[in-house]
């Protein structure tokens, strides 16, 4: 299982002139357990090149970052998550473990390759239009902790083969092939109290998009298990920006709170607040074929299954020269055992 830590690595600087021909900014990072006191109490963190917070990477516009990852974590797999960088092209250097890529091994090392497009500050993790115009929509709803139908909890379990190994490939044995529903009926669900249904279960189904289409997608918050009590959850879109298109409280009314979405100047976000007994309302375009994982950022809730993953435009991946590394585990591993024997 990759580990999950969270800090400040990556700075990203532009000028105004800069030379026509992009830079490559390259770096090794050694990945390990060091005793630090970030909160003022000695503990255990996970460093890179023996510091907490990380190193800085001063790179421009355009520039690309190679990162040569170097695990020297004891028995647990990592992976580098470079939030706000969408991986245009190259989906395998996402770092998301079990969607995009395998973890890299401890003892092992691996090649992170980033094209900068983004300007500012930006977070990496290392992980053990805003118009209507376009003629295909798809709306999802999503509710909080687990996708409802029928009063049937599911929770996502992102399998030990990543997803875009198994597109690629044609691997249809690595995870159910069957879409989550596009649509929820929730009419009768009473958001302000506990499920009537407590019980869960898990699956590995993703939703599948053609390239060059509008998602509208519909969050929408409930009452936890216990008690009456609803959370905050930041969701985190890997592979996109969004447009944030409107918020608000209780039940989301389809046919009526659309009117209110935000279509003139909705603020363009990777990560988007749902809150408690409420509903948030975001779009984006799938114009970067790939998979790409969709989850609230609060780590318990990404590891009890508060998540689904987007696959789009795969007629292209099959196409991507992806390393063999990066697939290197799973049902994906046998396959690039056994390509070209008889």
């Amino acid at each position: 299982m990759a580990v999950i830590a969270w800090w400040w690595l990556l700075t990203v600087v532009v000028v105004a002139f800069h030379s026509a021909s992009a830079a490559v900014v390259e770096s090794t990072w050694e990945v390990e357990y060091k005793y630090w006191w970030p909160d003022c109490k000695e503990g255990i963190v996970m460093a890179i090149n023996g510091q907490f917070p990380g190193p800085t990477i001063d790179a421009f516009a355009g520039d690309t970052v190679i990162i040569h990852v170097v695990n020297k974590l004891s028995t647990e797999g990592v992976v580098i998550h470079w939030h706000g960088i969408r991986q245009k092209g190259t989906p395998w250097a996402d770092g998301a473990a079990g969607v995009t890529q395998c973890p890299i091994n401890p003892a092992f090392s691996r090649q992170c390759l980033v094209h900068i497009t983004s300007v500012g500050q930006l977070t990496v993790y290392p992980s053990a239009v805003a118009s209507s115009e376009l003629d295909q929509k798809f709306v999802i709803r999503l509710e909080e902790k687990k996708r409802r139908k029928r009063c049937v909890y599911v929770s996502l379990s992102v399998p030990v083969t990543p997803y875009l190994g198994s597109i690629k490939y044609g691997l249809k044995s690595a995870y159910d092939l069957k879409s989550p529903a596009k649509k929820f009926t929730v009419d009768n669900y009473d958001i302000m109290k506990p499920p009537p249904n407590p019980n869960t279960t898990k699956g590995s189904g993703i939703y599948n998009f053609p390239f060059g289409i509008v998602v509208d997608v519909i969050l929408q918050n409930a009452n936890v298990l216990k008690g009456v009590i609803s959370e905050i959850h930041p969701w985190h879109l890997h592979g996109h920006d969004f447009w944030v298109l409107g918020y608000g409280d209780g039940k989301f009314k389809p046919g009526i709170d659309e009117k209110t979405f935000n279509l003139k100047n909705p603020p363009l976000r990777n990560t988007v607040v749902l809150y408690p007994f409420g509903w948030t309302a975001l779009r984006f375009v799938t114009d970067n074929p790939g998979v790409w994982f969709f989850h609230c950022h609060i780590e318990p809730h990404l590891h009890m299954g508060m998540g689904v993953v987007f696959a789009e435009g795969v007629d292209r991946i099959g196409k991507m020269e992806i390393p063999d590394e990066a697939l290197g585990c799973g049902l994906t591993r046998k396959w690039l055992m056994n390509r070209g024997r008889p």
